[in-house]
């Protein structure tokens, strides 16, 4: 109970000792060492300094994880276990994994998966938002599927909401029942794992089916509900092009248009406005056409010429954006106008979907006749691209 204690008394006072949290002091005749009979686990700050540690039982005590209690230097909702080695072995981050255990950490190391970094026996806070935001812009957060998962989950989602940003790509991916990082990175292999955080879901997505989940939005009352719920956590996100896609969203879930929660005002909609907009809405063609109809209303994607025919028109602008959405929404049918345009977070096609998004050509009116028409369209464009090329092989 005092081997620590009695080796660092040598060099440290007792007080400063349990200051920092290497000791425990149940009276002043009762001092001992905090760790006893653990594997201990540095923790570390952004510039590799140890500042507190974590320890795993090695046998039946309980609990079987503790860590340094809060000290002047140790805070838990600031502090994000594995960060300093994460950018030490891969220099610039272009992504993080966030789990819920070092013991995840060292787990997912082990396999050659070095981005990954853990809450320290907290929930996640707005801190650590900010702090794993400073070093990428994109997120997954990777939670058991249990219900304390799904719970850290939601939770992690409700501080990141005030943080977010346009540009930023944060996803969510839940381990099978039964299995955590560790465990799933053991008994299936990197390769596995990573195939895992593939599948992974967009915060859109993810906000709009956990709410859905636990309202029935069949009956008025129960859409009512549902924008009841979203609003003020869609109110909470900054002014950006995000919040406008979410509230969006909720209009086309609920069946009625929700306005923007904090800076709507009469004047947006009058007359000269419209007309701005209408200014400088994308030139018209039939290709942007195309996408803008499928980005409206994703079903389209069952009128969709096939993706073989279409390659043949690859040198078109806008035909490999066009194709690659198809090829998503075959894969994906179920997604909706705000998550489909959320996957190109980041990319270069993602500013011109927001515009696309929004753009109302009269073409509009008539979604799925219009459709069909530019799929025509592309249909005799494809028949001249084969044409031209017989005539090119025997000139």
């Amino acid at each position: 109970f005092d081997n620590l204690k009695n080796y660092l008394a040598q060099s440290f006072e007792k007080s400063l000792l349990v200051t920092v949290g290497l000791l425990s002091e149940k009276s002043k005749d009762r001092v001992y060492d905090r760790f006893r009979n653990r594997i201990m686990f540095p923790i570390k700050d952004t510039r590799g300094r140890v500042i507190a540690f974590g320890g795993r039982s090695l046998g039946d005590e309980m609990p079987k994880y503790i860590n340094s209690p809060e000290t002047p230097l140790f805070h838990k909702g600031n502090n994000l276990y594995g960060l300093y080695e994460a950018r030490k072995s891969s220099g610039r981050i272009s992504q993080l994994i966030i789990v819920e255990g070092y013991m995840d950490v060292v787990a997912l190391a082990q396999h050659g998966i070095t981005n990954c970094v853990a809450t320290l026996g907290t929930a996640t806070t707005t801190q650590h938002i900010r702090t794993l935001l400073r070093y990428s812009s994109e997120l997954v957060f990777c939670f058991d599927g249990d219900r304390a998962g799904k719970a850290a989950a939601w939770k992690a989602l409700e501080q990141l909401l005030p943080e977010y940003k346009d540009g930023i790509d944060i996803r969510f991916a839940f381990m099978p029942q039964g299995e955590d990082p560790d465990s799933l990175i053991r008994d299936l292999g990197k390769d596995a794992f990573i195939q895992h955080l593939k599948k992974s879901t967009p915060l859109s997505e993810y906000f709009f089916d956990k709410l859905a989940m636990e309202i029935d939005c069949s009956t008025p009352d129960g859409r009512a509900r549902l924008a009841n719920a979203a609003k003020p956590l869609i109110g909470s996100l900054p002014k950006s092009v995000f919040r406008d896609l979410m509230n969006k969203e909720l209009s086309e879930r609920v069946g009625t248009r929700i306005g923007d929660l904090t800076t709507l005002k009469p004047s947006r909609y009058d007359g000269s406005k419209k007309q701005d907009n209408h200014q400088r809405a994308p030139k018209y063609t039939k290709t942007r056409l195309a996408i803008a109809l499928l980005l409206r209303e994703p079903t389209l994607v069952e009128l969709a010429l096939p993706i073989e025919e279409l390659s043949i028109l690859n040198t078109v602008p806008g035909v490999p954006l066009l194709i690659q959405l198809i090829g998503i929404l075959e894969e994906n049918p179920e997604l909706s106008p705000a998550t489909l345009v959320e996957r190109f977070h980041g990319k270069e096609a993602y500013p011109h979907l927001q515009k696309l998004l929004e753009w109302d050509p009269p073409d509009m009116e008539n979604r799925k006749e219009s459709f069909q028409h530019t799929m025509d369209r592309f249909k005799e464009d494809i028949q001249r691209a084969h044409l031209d090329a017989i005539i090119g092989k025997n000139e």
